[in-house]
């Protein structure tokens, strides 16, 4: 899924199902990027990697798919893992939420 603005699409990894975010996370993408952590949280089996290491902006309602996202891979039994950007880690942590999240380096 390409909108201009930002990117999704997923990639198998040996251990785990993964979601490639590039570019902008803002109100334009929003719906986008939910559905694409939804589509990744439903089939994974034990880990939905989240890559948001190539993305340039990330809003507040960035902040609010990552909520929703790990409320699903909670319902599902499936671990969330994100490998963050250096401006999405700020703003998690800015936000005091980098301890609600399985924050990693991407492999």
């Amino acid at each position: 899924m390409d909108n201009g603005i930002a990117s999704f699409r997923t990639a198998l990894r040996p251990s785990a199902t993964c979601l490639v975010v590039e570019g902008e996370i803002d109100t334009n993408v929003v719906a986008d990027f939910t559905a694409a952590i939804f589509d990744v949280v439903i089939v994974a089996d034990a880990a939905a990697v989240l890559d948001l290491t190539r993305v340039t902006f990330f809003g507040s309602e960035g902040i609010s798919c990552l909520i929703t996202g790990q409320a699903l891979a909670n319902d599902h039994e499936v671990a969330l893992v994100i490998e963050p950007s250096r401006i999405v880690r700020r703003v998690l942590e800015i936000a005091g939420l980098e301890g609600h999240f399985e924050l990693r380096r991407s492999v």
